[in-house]
C-alpha cells in the first residue's frame, strides 16, 4: 500500500494543492504533490514558491491577499496569480 500519508499532504490533497507547508514549522520545509501540479511555466511556479516561502515567513493566506488587497478568504491561488503577474508579467 506504500508509505503512510503525512497530515500535510492530506490536508494538501484535501485541497488539491501542488506546494504547501506546516505553518509554523521552523524546519522551513515546502512540500509538493505532483498529482495536482497545475502550473504551466517557470514564472508561475516562481510565484507560488514565493507564495509558500511568505508562508514559511510566518505569514498566513488571509494577511498575504490582505496585503495584496485581494479578496481575503478567496481561493489562495490569486496570490500566486498576482505574484507572477506583478513580478513576472505573467498576462490571462
Amino acid at each position: 500500500a506504500g508509505p503512510p500519508i503525512t497530515p500535510v499532504f492530506k490536508v494538501m490533497q484535501a485541497q488539491g494543492a501542488d506546494f504547501g507547508v506546516i505553518t509554523g514549522d521552523a524546519s522551513g520545509t515546502i512540500y509538493y504533490d505532483q498529482n495536482f501540479f497545475w502550473r504551466t511555466s517557470l514564472k508561475l511556479v516562481m510565484a507560488t514558491l514565493i507564495h509558500e516561502f511568505s508562508h514559511v515567513n510566518g505569514s498566513g493566506d488571509d494577511q498575504d491577499q490582505a496585503n495584496l488587497d485581494l479578496t481575503v478568504g478567496a481561493p489562495t491561488v490569486n496570490i500566486s496569480l498576482t505574484v507572477a503577474t506583478d513580478c513576472f508579467g505573467v498576462r490571462g
